[in-house]
Formats: structure tokens, sequence, C-alpha cells
């Protein structure tokens, strides 16, 4: 995610720790823990494969932003993008895809 783009709507964007974001990821009704703990209606979600699998089968994204760097690695132990995936998978519509500086690309999807 870019830290210079607004997630989908604009406004401002809230940052949580570890320990909200795993009570958030304990909680069935994550959204309604996040307003009415926290006060916060959008969240940037910049977390690991676990936290980011556990957001989208609990149906709270809104928006992916996705960047593509020009390099590959093999390894088995490089972390997924979402290692809990939605059951069902959750289908996604692309939004927009930008060439950045280096052939970097970015992507933008939102659910269905």
């Amino acid at each position: 995610m870019r830290g210079d783009r607004s997630p989908a709507g604009g406004g401002q964007t809230q940052h949580v720790s570890r320990p909200v974001a795993k009570r958030v990821h304990e909680q069935a009704k994550a959204g309604d823990c996040l307003r009415a703990d926290v006060g916060i209606d959008r969240l940037l979600l910049e977390g690991g494969g676990g936290i980011n699998g556990s957001f989208v089968s609990a149906g709270l994204i809104d928006e992916i932003s996705l960047l593509i760097l020009p390099a590959a690695d093999g390894s088995r132990s490089m972390p997924m993008i979402f290692d809990r995936a939605a059951v069902p998978a959750t289908s996604l519509s692309l939004v927009s895809v930008e060439q950045l500086q280096g052939d970097v690309v970015y992507l933008r999807h939102r659910p269905r």
C-alpha cells in the first residue's frame, strides 16, 4: 500500500496497533468493534497474510491496493498476501492499474 494515497472514498486514514488488530481478528463483529471501541470508520490495513485473510473472510475489505515489484523469489518461506483464504473465495473487480517508477505496477481492486 502506498502511504501517499487515501483508501477508497478519501478521508483520514487511521493506523491501529497489533493488540487492537488481534482483538479485531478474534471478534466476529470486527467492524462494530472498530467503530465502538476505537472510534474509527476507515482503516488502512498494512498487516501480514493472516490478518489480511481474516479481514477479507469477515467481509471488511472495501479495497485492495497491491504493488507488484519487478523481482521473483521462489522461496517457500515468503509470506502470502492472504494466508487464510476467504471461504468461499472473494471475487475482486479491477479498479485501476498504474505503472510507477522502476517498473512497479500498482493495482487496485474492490470486492464484487
